[in-house]
């Protein structure tokens, strides 16, 4: 996990993701997750599997992409989701240096929804065609009103404002 934290690369990204999981410390039961990775600008939704790097030559850039964000339902309504996200903002602005987040919301979803509304992701409808061509119907559900939405993340604090000790020779 180390090296997927401090160096994410197009290559290693597009074969795995960095799947972020939040356990009970008594039970050791799964109570939420988050799965960041990267992914081209495109506002289509990740496949299932990853399509082979060769076939995604294409113009589009890759960007910090987060998907499967999910709370245990007797965990929800506890700020797990929001704190979650938090965290998945400082990692991809301090670790991975980068300066955006994407993310894909079922608008039919609407805690979802006023979740990224109120942590102030952008709405791209923009791309509503590309998501709407790449989403999968499920049996028995109403298919998905996807929409693909970014947040322009503040820049890392420097190491110090971190937490990290002061350089030496610097200070009293």
């Amino acid at each position: 996990l180390g090296s997927r934290l401090q160096a994410p690369t197009p290559a290693l990204a597009l074969d795995s993701s960095l799947l972020l999981a939040l356990t009970h410390v008594q039970t050791g039961e799964m109570v939420a997750t988050a799965e960041l990775s990267l992914r081209p600008r495109d506002g289509r939704l990740p496949a299932e599997f990853a399509v082979p790097p060769l076939f995604l030559l294409h113009s589009a850039g890759l960007a910090p992409y987060l998907c499967n964000l999910a709370v245990r339902r007797g965990f929800r309504r506890r700020r797990i989701a929001r704190r979650l996200l938090s965290s998945c903002e400082r990692l991809v602005s301090s670790e991975w240096q980068q300066s955006e987040l994407y993310l894909h919301v079922d608008l039919l979803n609407q805690a979802a929804a006023a979740l990224y509304r109120s942590e102030g992701y952008e709405p791209l409808p923009g791309f509503d065609r590309a998501a709407a061509a790449s989403s999968i119907a499920l049996p028995g559900r109403p298919r998905a009103l996807n929409r693909y939405h970014v947040k322009r993340l503040p820049p890392a604090p420097p190491a110090a404002e971190a937490g990290a000790p002061p350089a030496a020779g610097v200070g009293a």
